[in-house]
């Protein structure tokens, strides 16, 4: 993130794209996260969500699963 801001890139949204079928860090966390809470707040509460947070990327949008994963946006 650093480096993209000192190219001047002002990024908007960071895309979270989880497959299931791998070894996804943020796929496990999530469908784990899901047994105690809402899918927003269990997306927020996957690694590249909290990663998102400390940069600001707070709102997080309805997360949408398919057959093969889950698709998640952070935005400010």
């Amino acid at each position: 993130m650093k480096t993209v801001a000192d190219d001047g890139v002002d990024v908007k949204t960071i895309r979270g794209y989880w497959l299931g079928d791998t070894e996804s860090v943020n796929f496990r966390q999530y469908m784990e996260s899901l047994r105690t809470m809402p899918p927003r707040a269990a997306a927020a509460d996957t690694w590249t969500g909290r990663i998102a947070a400390d940069y600001g990327y707070v709102n997080v949008s309805e997360p949408r699963e398919t057959l093969s994963g889950i698709t998640v946006h952070f935005r400010k």
